[in-house]
């Protein structure tokens, strides 16, 4: 790089030189991002992991009621004598978020076996 250029030859002698040099550090660059991304990763998981206790996903309100059902159901049921603040409020609270979002995109596999059951019943009382 400190090489005297003195003629046309030796500048683009030097372009393809600093044309290559960029290349690699542009790839050791991407590299280098690519592996922070990694290291973060956990990290990431993490934190989504916190977002799907902290809030709901309302995509499917019907899938939300359900929910909502079954939860208040077994909270009263599970709920004992002095069930406490926790156990009365936030347990519930967590539970209805977490499942939310566990069920958010299995929303059609969940109907249609609701489905198929209500199809089966129906099928074996009509056969007796």
């Amino acid at each position: 790089m400190n090489k005297k250029i003195n003629s046309y030859e030796d500048l683009l002698a030097e372009k393809r030189n600093l044309e290559a040099l960029f290349e690699v550090q542009k790839s050791l660059f991407k590299m280098t991002v690519d592996e922070i991304k990694s290291d973060l990763d956990p990290a990431f998981n993490a934190i989504e992991f916190l977002r799907k206790l902290a809030f709901r996903n309302t995509d499917n309100p019907l899938l939300q009621s359900g929910i909502n059902l079954l939860i208040n159901f077994l909270n009263e049921k599970l709920k004992g004598k002095n069930p406490g603040f926790l156990r009365s409020t936030i347990v519930p609270y967590v539970l209805k978020n977490y499942a939310s979002n566990l069920l958010a995109g299995h929303a059609d596999d969940l109907i249609h076996y609701l489905v198929s059951l209500f199809h089966n019943e129906k099928n074996s009382v009509a056969e007796e």
